[in-house]
């Protein structure tokens, strides 16, 4: 975060604001496949458990190559090597959460513990009740992009508080409602609903298939 902050040139404090369940498009967001078409799957796939299983290569695509666009400070932590900074450096990625395991690449002049922090959190972070839906927006592309549309009308105005949002923010709501908000809702409650049921009975069938092999090994 330190580094992320400190090429802004202004003294900033990060603040937690509330709690925020871990939602399917969190882990579905950014994936790593190997197409149909690969001419060399296995090798690909060698590779893959690299970005998982190798610092070297975690911190290579993150950060480059040690001595030349990094160095190791007494803390562990990675900076740039003397001379260098944001502005002048050749390689410079600053996106750990895209390659592989970020757990296992080094940190960018930051408490050396971040990586354990950042772990400890996401083993005790909570689930969306609704973790795993998708909705299917088959049919709704009209609706969407009137919406879309509404949202980018107000919305930069909105966040960096040039609009009144007694006003503008209704304003947006009309548009969106104009727009078929109120058609999407519907389609993706149903949508939810179904899943909502279907999960259910999955879930009923597993504790079912639970007590029956209990009850056959006790028995």
């Amino acid at each position: 975060m330190q580094a992320t902050l400190t090429p802004c040139g202004y003294e900033m404090s990060v603040v937690k604001l509330g709690e925020s369940p871990i939602k399917t498009s969190a882990v579905n967001m950014i994936t790593w496949v190997i197409p149909s078409t690969s001419q060399e799957p296995e090798a690909a796939m060698r590779f893959m458990n690299m970005m998982y299983t190798d610092d070297r290569i975690i911190n290579l695509l993150n950060w480059g190559e040690e001595g030349i666009d990094y160095v190791v400070q007494e803390d562990g932590t990675f900076n740039y090597p003397e001379g260098m900074d944001a502005a002048n450096h050749k390689y410079h990625m600053e996106i750990t959460w895209l390659f592989g395991n970020q757990y296992a690449c080094g940190v960018w002049n930051d408490d050396p513990d971040l990586r354990k922090k950042a772990l400890e959190i996401n083993k005790n972070a909570s689930f969306s009740d609704n973790f795993g839906f998708i909705a299917d927006s088959t049919g709704l592309d009209t609706q969407i992009a009137g919406m879309n549309s509404a949202v980018n009308e107000y919305v930069a105005g909105l966040i960096c508080g040039v609009t009144d949002p007694e006003t503008t923010i209704p304003d947006m709501i009309s548009k969106m409602k104009a727009a078929g908000s109120d058609e999407l809702v519907a389609a993706v409650q149903e949508q939810l609903n179904a899943w909502g049921a279907f999960s259910a009975k999955k879930i009923r069938c597993r504790m079912k298939t639970e007590r029956t092999k209990n009850t056959y090994e006790d028995g």
